[in-house]
């Protein structure tokens, strides 16, 4: 290395699993550094910013998180239909039980650091009377949705949102967490 060397001689990394005795032992003094949080750690980082001798780093969003529709199913074939699910999602919700707010909303799929893809245009606002309205025209009301989700970090939370506020414009909106490993393979790899 060409610039100026560290001051320390090396780096462990330990993989705690648990959110709070990761964050117990960083106020312990027993590790220097968490790389991340994602689930209930996200509820402690402003007490942990307001500690002495601690600061939180908010980096720019390395991840988009989508509710994608299946576009093979007849279903999803009416253009009310679609906009019914994209007018009954309120973004700001999501934001807030997520991520307790640690990001930002992007209606496009890909990060919002990326700026000259991202044009901050968010075509379907929050509308569940208009989303009703839709969902009625298209004479879908009842018309059941289930989707999977990865168990870990902000999904669970998020998914729970996104059922009620389906379920409330008229959709029978259903979720199912799944582990990692069979939500990539169900959902990535087999376009479930």
């Amino acid at each position: 290395y060409w610039g100026e060397q560290p001051f320390f001689d090396g780096a462990v990394e330990r993989f705690i699993t648990d959110e709070t005795a990761a964050i117990n032992a960083l106020l312990a003094g027993d590790i220097d550094a968490i790389s991340s949080v994602a689930g209930a750690g996200l509820d402690q980082l402003a007490g942990i910013d307001a500690e002495e001798g601690f600061k939180v780093v908010v980096p720019a969003a390395v991840q988009v998180n989508w509710l994608y529709l299946n576009p093979t199913l007849d279903k999803y074939q009416d253009q009310k239909v679609r906009m019914a699910v994209a007018h009954a999602i309120d973004h700001q919700a999501l934001l807030a039980v997520g991520v307790r707010g640690y990001g930002s909303i992007n209606c496009l799929p890909v990060v919002p650091y990326l700026a000259p893809y991202n044009t901050g245009e968010c075509p379907y606002e929050y509308d569940p009377d208009l989303a009703r309205d839709l969902l009625t025209q298209a004479g879908a009301e009842g018309m059941e949705i289930h989707f999977s989700y990865p168990v870990t970090g902000e999904f669970p939370p998020i998914a729970e949102v996104v059922v009620q506020e389906l379920n409330a414009v008229g959709f029978s909106a259903t979720s199912e967490g799944i582990d990692n490993a069979t939500y990539i393979d169900q959902v990535w790899k087999g376009g479930d």
